[in-house]
């Protein structure tokens, strides 16, 4: 068996919050941690991440005019298989509460059936984990 260890990436904001923070209440919104373990403030959730710097790059390329960075990072539980939910427009303006119980029955209804959902509509090489912590910027 190789000892080569699988590399993986995390975008960030600069201050090391959700990349995604604008369009998310702030309850979703993770602080990550150099070299600290941080995992999904939503019980039963993953983190996303990639298993390919440039996947990351085209992430960062397509999607913002404001400055990120991408870290390499440690993982935890890394599975290609989650738990995403797509949606239009800026969850900051729905009801933060019924969304947050419908997301809560929603996780208990497909731990109870063992089903996941395909990565269907993620960026190529997104990763779902358990734990994420930052190493070192690399972008």
């Amino acid at each position: 068996m190789s000892k080569f260890k699988k590399k993986y990436y995390k975008v960030v904001s600069p201050d090391l919050r959700s990349s995604l923070q604008r369009h998310l209440p702030d309850n979703f919104i993770v602080q990550y941690k150099i070299n600290e373990w941080v995992k999904s403030n939503i019980p039963h959730t993953k983190l996303m991440v990639f298993d390919e710097i440039n996947a990351a790059r085209r992430l960062l390329n397509l999607h913002y005019n404001t400055r990120r960075a991408i870290y390499e990072i440690k993982v935890k539980n890394p599975s290609k298989k989650g738990l995403f939910i797509s949606y239009i427009g800026d969850l900051s303006t729905y009801n933060t509460n019924s969304f947050m119980n419908a997301f809560t029955k929603l996780i208990h209804k497909l731990k109870s059936k063992k089903q996941f959902f395909q990565n269907n509509g993620l960026p190529s090489n997104t990763v779902f984990v358990k734990e994420v912590k930052l190493i070192k910027r690399v972008y």
